[in-house]
């Protein structure tokens, strides 16, 4: 990087850092240190990331989930496969550095043959590729890479941070989900027009992209991106968490406070 490039880079950053003084992702009440880029650089083929979706955050909201960046990376390259030369170049690379720093994440990710064949059958569709097995460690990751998301597109959207007491609930869906339909399209029918990072004439749409809903008073949004054709994440949220309203059939899914997305940070 040129000095001059850094130096703007870096007046760029203190510039936001002096706008936005604390941390969207954990309550607003820590002060921020550092630049979050969502999403993260290495989800692009070359690192090649436009300018946008910057925000301020603290050391451990932003550091502490550099792991949940690879392992979305990952799955964000499942599908379709690489085409470059570069591109095939990135998979080793990231294959290295999630088994340096997750021991056993990809083994856990490897789907045995029996239970591939079973899957494969409920696809409409052939397709190239294997698939992977979604356990708690892949989940885990994909959670934190998923809250940190919609957080920062609720502060995006609605121009403020969402505080302690508010609530957020997130699901990401992989390819295989849309391919045998337990994708939730209508809901993403729903959204308004996507929108990407654009540089000039550069875009990256073919490998991002996010559209939301929001309330009028901006006390409730949803929130949905897709990454390539692997996989897409929705966010649900609001200033009063009982007014999250979860998806028919995900009983399951918890809605965290700011504070329990930080924790779930520190714990990985």
């Amino acid at each position: 990087m040129a000095l001059g490039e850094a130096k703007a880079r870096k007046r760029a950053y203190d510039e936001l850092l002096t706008k936005s003084p604390f941390c969207v992702f954990c309550g607003g009440n820590t002060r921020a240190v550092t630049v979050d880029h969502i999403p993260a650089k290495v989800m692009f083929d070359g690192k090649q990331r436009p300018k946008g979706l910057e925000f301020s955050a603290c050391e451990i909201c932003n550091n502490g989930a550099k792991h949940a960046d690879l392992v979305a990376a990952w799955v964000g390259r499942f599908y379709p496969d690489p085409k470059t030369n570069e591109q095939k170049e990135e998979i080793p690379k990231l294959l290295k550095a999630i088994n340096n720093n997750i021991p056993g994440l990809l083994q856990e990710m490897k789907m045995g043959r029996g239970a591939e064949k079973l899957a494969m059958r409920k696809l409409p569709i052939e397709i190239d590729g294997g698939l992977l097995h979604v356990g708690p460690l892949l989940q885990k990751y994909m959670q934190v890479f998923s809250l940190k998301l919609g957080l920062a597109l609720y502060y995006e959207v609605s121009g403020n941070i969402l505080p302690e007491t508010g609530g957020i609930a997130v699901r990401w869906f992989s390819n295989y989900e849309k391919f045998t339909g337990d994708f939730p399209d209508q809901l993403a029918n729903f959204l308004g027009p996507s929108k990407t990072l654009v540089a000039g004439k550069k875009h990256v749409s073919d490998q991002f992209q996010y559209a939301w809903e929001i309330a009028e008073n901006k006390e409730f949004g949803i929130y949905f991106a897709s990454f390539r054709m692997s996989f897409a994440v929705f966010a649900a949220a609001a200033l009063d968490p009982k007014v999250i309203a979860l998806p028919a059939g995900e009983d399951g899914l918890k809605v965290y406070s700011p504070i329990d997305v930080k924790a779930l940070i520190q714990s990985l």
